[in-house]
């Protein structure tokens, strides 16, 4: 064909895509389509199309644009038939509101499924292949969505889930806390556990005889506090072996005598306890161990006139 100068040409129709015009391919001269060109150029950039509402159809001059939803509610997007799109067709898609947008194919599949969803910050690539849609997804710079796991709430602010355990201080001058620990590290049961003394008191006043029952009085090195008004006998039952009991005694309104009652037995060491010349308001003590081979509470140690 002849080489007119460009000025002289007619102007052209509106341009359907079909027409060619000749360029170098690696040194040979080929035709190319127009609508070749005008879709390698769009690849070659990204225009913005902004969205604000809460719906939005796909159109075809979305190709290689990036489409952002903003939108404080829910956005419902549909994405046209893969098939009207052709294969190679792509658009990407950007949620920057706070709203989900949900993108859903007619009749097409979005990565095998029916729609995809975008949550604030996500973004993707959807690309068509003639008969489905696929993604190549996009990282938020931040963490989003619902979280999980041991952590409730939506990021990028979750808090941890409560554990069951009452917000509160547990133990003080007469109980100890007490927990249970998961294998997280995680509290999941609190409570306060009373301290049992050391030295717990049991206050008889008598001056006759009296059997105490050791199984009413199992803390450890349990203290009896006697008043005597008079003499009196005092024996044990029902001891576990090595149970340890001390008692205390305050004579009140003179001196008076002890004498071992039900199962107290004596030793070399201890052979007798003797209260008689202790004066009035003076205190004693004795302590008894409990021998479980022989059933006997046994006179371990005695000092008298406090």
């Amino acid at each position: 064909m002849s080489n007119p100068t460009i000025s002289a040409l007619p102007s052209a129709a509106t341009l359907t895509g079909s027409e060619v015009f000749p360029a170098d391919q690696s040194g040979n001269t080929v035709k190319v389509l127009v609508s070749d060109a005008v879709a390698l150029a769009a690849a070659a950039s990204v225009n913005v199309n902004a969205q604000t509402g809460t719906t939005y159809t796909v159109v075809t001059g979305d190709r290689s644009t990036l489409v952002t939803f903003a939108n404080a509610s829910a956005v419902a997007v549909t994405l046209p038939i893969a098939t009207g799109f052709g294969a190679g067709w792509f658009f990407y898609a950007e949620n920057r509101g706070i709203g989900t947008v949900t993108i859903t194919p007619t009749t097409s599949t979005i990565d095998g499924a029916s729609s995809i969803d975008l949550v604030t910050a996500q973004g993707l690539l959807i690309a068509s292949d003639g008969s489905n849609y696929s993604t190549m997804r996009g990282v938020p710079n931040s963490a989003v969505g619902a979280a999980g796991g041991d952590l409730t709430g939506t990021y990028p602010n979750p808090s941890l889930a409560t554990s069951g355990v009452s917000a509160s201080t547990y133990g003080d001058s007469t109980h100890v806390a007490q927990f249970t620990v998961d294998a997280k590290g995680r509290i999941t049961s609190a409570s306060a556990i009373a301290i049992a003394s050391a030295l717990e008191p049991f206050t008889e006043t008598f001056a006759s005889t009296m059997t105490v029952d050791m199984t009413t009085h199992t803390a450890a090195n349990e203290v009896i506090d006697i008043t005597a008004t008079g003499n009196f006998t005092l024996g044990f039952t029902n001891g576990t072996d090595g149970q340890n009991i001390h008692c205390r005694i305050k004579n009140s309104g003179g001196s008076f005598t002890f004498t071992g009652g039900t199962n107290v037995r004596f030793g070399t060491d201890v052979p007798s306890v003797d209260l008689s010349g202790v004066a009035d308001a003076k205190t004693s003590y004795i302590t008894f161990k409990w021998n479980g081979a022989a059933g006997s509470a046994d006179v371990m140690s005695f000092a008298r006139g406090y």
